[in-house]
């Protein structure tokens, strides 16, 4: 009997545990949603078009497949001295040279409003264009592909001079074009290198040296490609792009990394970083220095 008792008495505890978690989740009152601008643009002296990408925050609660609308925009750039207005399109605002030179060392304030009542606005530096004297060395290494073929792989180390006495961030973009002829036609292609372990990296620890393998011992930011190819090639053109970023510019980028989790799935995730005041987002500029040479 005891025995029936303490099954019964464990059955009404089940039940009003049940019961009043079903009543929390009912009296549970959601986080207010509170819409904010998500502004994104990247700007430089050397683009012939400015981007400024305008969306909404999305709710993390409640009606998920809601979108929210921005209503009308309008956007505004100062430089400190003048003022324009923004061209609209779908994604956001454009302008141009033509309208707002972006010249290095400048500072740049940049206003969008909603007559929703939304409004956010953002202020960058423009980094100084350094001359960063990109040096490209090739080498070839043997390559064997079981089945396939044996041959050489034509291979190239990367390295800059740092601009010494500040600080710099940088990012490395590497693109190679190939021109082919097969059976009388003309192809050309154009491949980008992604995955690039340090495609972002500073000068911390190596302020004004060269940037290089031999030197820092840190192959990840000087990084080795290849860009040989299996089928015949024409010609080809190898080039190197380094952003000169400003902090905000390199700061978001990394935040971006930390944010995704890496490769280790217990790296703690952290909040993105923005530098948009009243909204969410990126306001960043950049200056480049390139180096373009012909393979074959």
């Amino acid at each position: 009997m005891s025995s029936q008792k303490s099954k019964y008495w464990i059955l009404v505890i089940v039940l009003v545990t049940l019961i009043s978690c079903e009543k929390e989740v009912k009296n549970g009152i959601m986080p207010e949603f509170k819409q904010k601008l998500v502004i994104s643009s990247f700007i430089s002296p050397q683009d012939t078009v400015s981007y400024v990408n305008v969306d909404s925050n999305r709710r993390i609660y409640g009606e998920l497949n809601i979108k929210e609308t921005l209503g009308n925009l309008t956007a505004y750039l100062s430089d400190g001295t003048k003022e324009i207005p923004l061209i609209n399109i779908s994604s956001g605002f454009i302008f141009r040279p033509g309208d707002m030179s972006i010249e290095e060392g400048k500072t740049y304030n940049l206003k969008v409003k909603s007559d929703k009542g939304l409004a956010a606005e953002s202020s960058c530096k423009v980094p100084l264009n350094r001359t960063l004297e990109i040096k490209v060395d090739t080498f070839s290494v043997a390559a064997t592909y079981p089945d396939r073929y044996t041959g050489t792989n034509l291979m190239a180390s990367i390295s800059i001079k740092d601009y010494p006495g500040e600080d710099n961030y940088y990012r490395l973009y590497i693109e190679q074009e190939i021109y082919r002829t097969y059976l009388g036609q003309s192809y050309h292609s154009n491949y980008k290198f992604t995955g690039l372990k340090n495609e972002f990296f500073t000068d911390k620890g190596s302020d004004g040296k060269n940037i290089e393998i031999a030197s820092i011992g840190i192959s990840s930011i000087i990084t080795i490609v290849n860009f040989n190819s299996i089928i015949p090639i024409d010609s080809s053109f190898f080039k190197v792009l380094i952003l000169n970023t400003n902090k905000e510019y390199y700061d978001y980028h990394e935040s971006i990394k930390k944010y995704s989790g890496g490769d280790d799935p217990f790296t703690e995730v952290s909040p993105v970083y923005t530098n948009i005041s009243g909204g969410l987002g990126i306001f960043a500029a950049y200056t480049v220095d390139s180096l373009i040479f012909r393979l074959k």
